[in-house]
């Protein structure tokens, strides 16, 4: 029977180990002590600027009372994802109490809340020595996809760095920092102060987008600078791009971390490294790296969440409380941060429930409460948007995208190998093997649901569509890790040197070698060449990336003044705009411009409306020195135009004579550039 699962790690709740974590009655006076220590710390941390340490400190705080997860990096992820969990809930107090993301008030709290909880559980700080071979598989993997994504800013000088902050041309990179910038600056979420950030937001951003990856990047960013304001935004977007290579490397971890519990044994030996270092290899060098410049933060992020809930919720540990409380906080971290895949986490977390119910309702007061706060924290992120905003879920999901196709060959290769391993006696009569194929399953049919839907509506897939074959993608590499079953036990007198012949070959399999001269073309790497290695080798960078250094070297980025580009000739129109929108947000000022480009007489394209784009600089790209023309007579804002091109520049300059309010500056930059 599915009930019979075992637990992932014994032994079980009443057990005797258990017992002897626990603390003696009359407990109190020692809680108070530590509860002052705690504090004491916190305030000494900031006073030595040294706050960034303190999250470090509230991860081991938490492994040390979570019970779950028999090695120390199993406890270890589990601490890092429930206090990524709750910090984004806690942001619902942060965001209204007085002290903002302030390190010692959000640190003292986070400290207060672990020893009360340690209090009421009676549980002493305890963390597991247990280590196993294939933790150097899970961490390098996380190490070396970082490496990947990173390695084209860690091999240049800063000033060389900011062509890769945006690298692709459809501005979600900015839209996604000024989310970043704005819930900085306003001390929470943007969605519960939408009015604050007015300046810094395009219309709609601060409701409509999903803020939690931003919330967490910002708080970390808080404790980093020991809670001292965001500053130059230039500065500010070098910190959040180091923090979301972070987090692709924290993706890519935690998916391989998945595969291996959700593996269980099977990970075990030189099978388990093999699968594993396939896993490993894929994402650290394969096409989800692309999400790295195509702007995807939220949705790496979303993905941390969904496959951390996902294992809990296939092989769960025999804790029902703690269990549920865990799951409960991936799937809000989920909605917090990628709704878009709370359908397919909810239909799991329903499945797992029914499988796990016999051991679930052994407490079924505190699980059914834990449950009913973790489905009204997950509503919240989901519902506000139509309560506070203008989203229209039916129509976004019908919205257009650049995005690379996920491989379908691949998907389905992944997905028949998942499949053909429950044909495996031992695996068959698996329940976690059945789960994670279940689960595998939720997620095909909810991408091929939205599928249908596009269909119906607009007679074609489209981006939405392509995330969602991505989370089948993911879900079913976690569910490869039992496929080690499919490969014959090899008992050998050297078990190291064939675990590294394992991990070796696992990298090769995967494809994880990149051969000859990089190439990329067509939105494709060369066909001996892997997509790290293309982005590494600094094929994908922002074509203005030359103007962006310029301005950069001469202190026009970042100084708070307001302004507009205009490039050489030879340079794509949409480019102009992209230039602006990047000098805007390094200004804290995407919202500002987009407000007054929509309130500016524009130089209209015949047969097409300006006032019906999504983004009204689309519009004003198509004829951009023309309408910055229009700007610089008329404008009455303070206006810096920066021009690389010398002809634009004399048609400026002499609009903007004209004038009455003489506030546009002309910079001309470049071969020969004189100043106006």
């Amino acid at each position: 029977m599915l009930d019979t699962v075992q637990a992932a790690e014994s032994p079980g709740p009443a057990g005797p180990d258990e017992k002897a974590g626990r603390l003696p009655r009359g407990r109190t006076p020692v809680a108070l002590a530590v509860l002052a220590a705690a504090w004491a710390l916190t305030s000494a941390a900031h006073l030595a600027g040294a706050d960034a340490v303190l999250p470090l400190l509230a991860v081991l705080g938490a492994a040390s009372l979570l019970r779950v997860g028999a090695t120390l990096l199993d406890r270890l992820v589990v601490a890092v994802m429930a206090v990524a969990g709750a910090a984004l809930i806690g942001g619902l107090l942060f965001s209204v109490w007085p002290w903002g993301l302030h390190p010692v008030a959000v640190a003292g709290t986070a400290f207060t809340l672990l020893v009360a909880a340690g209090w009421a559980l009676r549980r002493r700080p305890r963390l597991p020595r247990r280590l196993q071979a294939s933790d150097l598989v899970v961490a390098g993997t996380g190490l070396g996809a970082w490496l990947m994504v990173a390695w084209p800013t860690l091999t240049r000088p800063l000033v060389e760095r900011i062509g890769y902050f945006a690298g692709n041309d459809t501005g979600d990179r900015l839209r996604q920092f000024s989310l970043f910038d704005a819930i900085r600056q306003i001390d929470g979420y943007a969605f519960m102060s939408p009015d604050q950030a007015h300046d810094i937001l395009i219309p709609g951003m601060a409701t409509n987008y999903p803020n939690g990856v931003h919330f967490l990047y910002a708080l970390a960013d808080s404790f980093r600078l020991s809670g001292a304001p965001v500053g130059n935004g230039l500065a500010a977007a070098h910190r959040y791009y180091a923090l979301l290579l972070l987090g692709y490397g924290l993706f890519a971890l935690v998916v391989v971390w998945a595969a291996r519990w959700v593996a269980g044994r099977r990970a075990d030996g030189w099978r388990g490294i093999l699968v594993l270092s396939a896993i490993g290899t894929f994402l650290a060098t394969g096409v989800l790296v692309s999400w790295v410049w195509f702007g995807f933060d939220s949705q790496v992020f979303g993905l941390v969440f969904a496959v951390f809930g996902a294992a809990l919720m296939i092989r769960c540990p025999d804790r029902p409380v703690e269990q549920t409380a865990l799951v409960g906080l991936a799937l809000a971290g989920v909605a917090f941060t990628y709704p878009l895949y709370v359908p397919a986490m909810a239909a799991g977390a329903a499945v797992s429930l029914w499988v796990y119910r016999k051991r679930l309702l052994r407490r079924r007061i505190a699980v059914g409460a834990v449950a009913a706060a973790a489905v009204g924290l997950t509503l919240l992120p989901v519902l506000w948007p139509r309560l506070a905003g203008d989203f229209q879920a039916g129509d976004h999901l019908l919205l257009w995208g650049p995005i690379v196709r996920v491989p379908r060959r691949l998907l389905l290769a992944v997905t028949v190998i998942v499949v053909l391993a429950l044909a495996v006696t031992r695996a068959r009569r698996s329940p976690v093997q059945r789960l994670a194929a279940v689960q595998v399953g939720i997620a095909a049919a909810v991408a091929l649901g939205l599928y249908a839907y596009q269909e119906i509506r607009i007679g074609t897939s489209s981006y939405y569509f392509e995330k969602l074959l991505y989370a089948w993608l993911v879900l079913a590499l976690v569910a490869l890790g039992g496929a080690a079953a499919l490969l014959p036990r090899l008992r050998t007198a050297r078990p190291v040197a064939a675990a590294v012949a394992a991990a070796m070959a696992g990298v090769l399999l995967a494809g994880g070698v990149s051969f000859g001269r990089t190439t990329y073309s067509d939105g494709r790497p060369g066909p001996d060449n892997t997509w790290a290695a293309v982005w590494a080798d600094g094929r994908i960078v922002s074509p203005a990336q030359n103007e962006l250094m310029a301005m950069q070297r001469r202190g026009l980025l970042g100084d708070g003044r307001f302004t507009m580009v205009v490039l050489r000739k030879g340079k794509s129109a949409w480019q102009n705009a992209l230039t602006t929108m990047q000098a805007a947000v390094f200004n804290h000022q995407l919202g500002k411009l987009e407000a007054y480009v929509a309130a500016m007489p524009l130089v209209p394209t015949p047969g097409e409306d300006p006032r019906s784009a999504l983004d009204p600089m689309w519009y004003v790209s198509r004829n951009w020195t023309e309408n910055l023309a229009v700007y610089s007579r008329t404008s009455r804002e303070p206006l810096r135009i920066v021009s690389f091109d010398a002809e634009a520049t004399a048609e400026l300059a002499a609009a903007a004579a004209g004038n009455p309010c003489r506030c546009v500056q002309i910079v001309p930059l470049g071969p020969g550039a004189v100043a106006r």
